[in-house]
């Protein structure tokens, strides 16, 4: 499973939206489509997302730097 879906994954399993994550992270919704996208996100977004998401190492591995 690439980075972008299992990111996808985990937050339908929390019940979280793009929305949701953005707001979390400081961004626009748009912003943060754009980054899902692109894999552009930042350290500190990546930080929170993961807390957020409550990620395992290798599943940050895998959304963030595979």
């Amino acid at each position: 499973m690439n980075g972008k879906r299992l990111l996808l994954a985990k937050m339908v399993e929390k019940g979280l939206s793009s929305k949701d994550i953005a707001e979390k992270i400081g961004i626009r919704p748009e912003t943060f489509r754009i980054k899902l996208n692109t894999n552009g996100f930042r350290c500190s977004e990546a930080q929170v997302i993961v807390a957020v998401l409550g990620l395992s190492p290798s599943e940050t591995f895998e959304i963030f730097f595979a």
